[in-house]
């Protein structure tokens, strides 16, 4: 969900939002509900606290998209970054960290939104781009057959879950993303490691040793 974070199917009011933001929304453009922030207007908006303050999770709303119907949708304010935690960043935020990363990430990710992909699809895609052979793998066959499973599992969604059957070469599409998306987390594992060595941010644990796995010395 683009506003708090939670699990979301599909799009709703020109956005992927869970059902509890959809209804929510519906709500306040029914009743024309106005509400008042008790703090600086700058509450959380997660899974966990979206009910928390009902002016802020409003905001968020349109500030990822959301519009009534009947309105003209599809994007975010230009600049603005949602994380999968609900978290809402300009970009010029985010520059010094990921520097021109970013906007590599933000092509790669408009382009699958205008695919219209699906979240069970994107979790396929996400994991054929995590699970693939790389340096020091002490089983890449196990790892190969790992891919063909998730293959498998995609070509059933796409084909009997997702309209592929009008959708034609969609696979064929889906799968063709993954190579830019296996050079957007190359390139991520290099930003990681360039801000090591700068010492700006200390990487997690498992991105530190992912990195070194993939060195091949």
């Amino acid at each position: 969900c683009a506003v708090c974070g939670d699990n979301a199917a599909c799009q709703h009011y020109g956005v992927r939002t869970c059902e509890g933001c959809k209804g929510f929304f519906k709500r306040t453009v029914q009743k024309n509900a106005k509400y008042v922030c008790l703090a600086n207007k700058n509450c959380p908006v997660d899974k966990r606290r979206r009910n928390r303050c009902q002016y802020c999770r409003f905001q968020k709303c349109l500030a990822v998209g959301m519009v009534k119907e009947g309105e003209c949708p599809s994007n975010p304010v230009e600049g603005k970054l949602i994380f999968c935690n609900g978290v809402v960043l300009h970009r010029l935020q985010c520059v010094r960290g990921f520097g021109e990363w970013i906007d590599s990430i933000v092509e790669f990710s408009s382009n699958l939104q205008n695919m219209n992909i699906d979240i069970s699809a994107f979790s396929c895609i996400a994991a054929l781009a995590m699970v693939t052979e790389r340096h020091g793998l002490k089983e890449p066959k196990r790892v190969e057959e790992l891919q063909n499973k998730i293959v498998n599992c995609l070509k059933d969604h796409v084909t009997f879950n997702n309209g592929g059957l009008n959708r034609p070469n969609y696979l064929s599409k889906l799968l063709g993303k993954l190579p830019e998306l296996r050079t957007l987390c190359t390139q991520g594992l290099q930003r990681i490691f360039y801000l090591k060595l700068e010492d700006l941010v200390p990487p997690p644990a498992i991105i530190d040793k992912l990195f070194l796995d993939t060195l091949p010395f």
